[in-house]
């Protein structure tokens, strides 16, 4: 009776950020297959599919029993941005599907699941934080969090790009929804950027908010990177759009120095927090918001070597593979022992929860 009235507890605190660990594992996963490190893919393959199975039926018993607090979570301007890391993941691991099974059927369903859930998401967060009577300052209410609005609107970009030859659409619309997403990710990316980076130079910054969300920055210019390079591919055979070709390059150019350019920002944020600051390292669900940047950044930067045939590029991908490899075990060794905290723990009434990346 006291596990089950704690498994109640933990399903009430669920984070609506926690389908990062699916992005994270999915995209890793997808890298590490580029590198044809295939039984390393096929693992964290196998393992994103499970991750995102368990948190979908946890996100629908939370949804029916406590609807109430999803609503609280969705109208949070610090919490509200985190269910799309349900599109995202559903994206992920849609675009793992077909490119490592070839599996379109199952890619196509979850494509049609992110497009729905981002539409869900995105006009009910936006609605409710704009029409709030009160307003947290940028200080309390903004961080890396809010670019999951651009990472989960260019996943559904390279979801629909990746399928368009199993869709039954014409070419043209399916050439016209993957430039869609990749566009608004793309201006998203350019208004909120100059918000964050307020933030960061005129508000003081405490360790603890320091946060891995702030990785986010990074992965969401990779992917922005990575949706650019793959419509590059549906553009450069599609006579309606072949003009793009030359501004799609350009941008995702643009955008993969823009990823580049946060790497060590964030990275000197983290030696501060840890290092200088003394704040304890432990897992906390925020990491796998760092691991994601990572695995994308690889992949952009993979995909980057294979347009502009630079060996620099293909090298450099390589090393964010590893630090992705790294960053994953550590962060899921940490995720596997507070589990098993938690089990030991689960006979009390004040225990692990999953708290907000």
């Amino acid at each position: 009776m006291e596990r089950l009235w704690w498994l109640k507890v933990q399903i009430q605190k669920l984070s609506p950020s926690y389908f990062a660990l699916v992005m994270a594992t999915g995209i890793v996963s997808m890298a590490s297959h580029l590198q044809q490190r295939n039984a390393i893919s096929n693992i964290l393959f196998w393992i994103t599919n499970i991750a995102f199975l368990v948190l979908l039926v946890l996100f629908v018993l939370r949804l029916v029993f406590f609807f109430s607090n999803v609503v609280a979570d969705l109208s949070s301007h610090t919490a509200g941005a985190g269910f799309l890391t349900m599109v995202a993941g559903a994206c992920i691991l849609g675009t793992s599907f077909a490119q490592t099974k070839n599996a379109f059927g199952i890619a196509t369903l979850l494509w049609y699941f992110g497009m729905i859930t981002w539409t869900l998401f995105v006009f009910s967060f936006l609605c409710s934080v704009i029409l709030a009577r009160e307003k947290p300052s940028p200080e309390k209410g903004l961080n890396g969090i809010w670019f999951l609005l651009v990472v989960s609107t260019q996943s559904l970009s390279i979801l629909i790009g990746t399928i368009a030859p199993h869709l039954l659409l014409p070419a043209n619309v399916t050439v016209f929804f993957s430039l869609f997403n990749f566009l608004l990710g793309t201006m998203l990316y350019l208004m909120l950027a100059p918000v964050v980076i307020y933030r960061l130079l005129f508000y003081p910054m405490k360790p603890d908010e320091v946060s891995p969300s702030y990785w986010i920055n990074m992965g969401a210019a990779a992917i922005t990177t990575l949706a650019g390079l793959m419509l590059l591919q549906n553009v450069k055979s599609n006579a309606l759009f072949t003009e793009l070709y030359p501004f799609i390059y350009g941008s995702s150019l643009l955008f993969w120095c823009v990823a580049s350019f946060w790497i060590p920002l964030v990275l000197i944020m983290e030696i501060w927090r840890y290092l200088i600051k003394r704040s304890p390292l432990r897992y906390t669900p925020g990491f796998w918001s760092m691991v994601f940047p990572l695995g994308t950044y690889s992949v952009c930067t993979s995909r980057l070597a294979e347009v502009t045939h630079l060996q620099l590029l293909t090298t450099l991908s390589k090393v964010f593979l590893y630090a992705a490899w790294v960053a994953w075990l550590a962060t899921f060794t940490g995720f596997i022992l507070q589990l098993i905290k938690a089990g030991k723990n689960s006979n009390q009434k004040e225990g692990w929860s999953f708290n907000a990346p």
